[in-house]
């Protein structure tokens, strides 16, 4: 396999960075913005090397894989929806393991470079089964409509 290198993320100019629109569930009036450069490895595509940046707003996380980042600029707040929440600046790294679900809140246009490490087929099914299944199991035992606050914002979910 060949090795695959960043070189200078922090010096990307944002103008050659892939435009990925706004973010794809917003929390509240403001809509991040999102771009990024991105390879993949070449087994397949499983895993994935880039840099990201978003401007300031609030969305959900949805990177289901795990996922190495180190941010290069930058303030935000992580709001995970099981631990604690913490805030993130320049110079911090940041391991997400895999099912790590929560709210971005970006309060300055954020930048990091980011390792992540996808599943193989099979365990990729397995998951997404199993993610339905605890859905459903919730929808069942009452458990989806529980209430939790994000932030400033009450979210459901199911």
């Amino acid at each position: 396999m060949q090795p695959i290198r960043l070189a200078s993320p922090d010096s990307l100019p944002t103008e050659q960075l892939t435009d990925w629109g706004p973010a794809k569930v917003p929390v509240g009036p403001l809509i991040a913005h999102i771009r990024s450069s991105e390879q993949t490895s070449s087994d397949g595509g499983r895993d994935r090397v880039g840099v990201w940046e978003c401007t300031p707003g609030s969305w959900r996380r949805q990177v289901m894989e795990r996922e190495f980042a180190h941010f290069l600029s930058g303030r935000a707040r992580f709001v995970p929806d099981h631990g604690e929440p913490f805030d993130i600046c320049a110079g911090d790294a940041v391991w997400f393991p895999a099912d790590t679900t929560g709210t971005w809140e970006i309060s300055e246009t954020l930048r990091k470079s980011y390792v992540i490490i996808g599943f193989r087929p099979a365990e990729r099914v397995r998951r997404s089964i199993l993610r339905r299944l605890n859905a459903l199991r919730g929808l069942f035992t009452g458990a989806g409509s529980r209430r939790q606050t994000v932030g400033r914002q009450s979210l459901s979910h199911r």
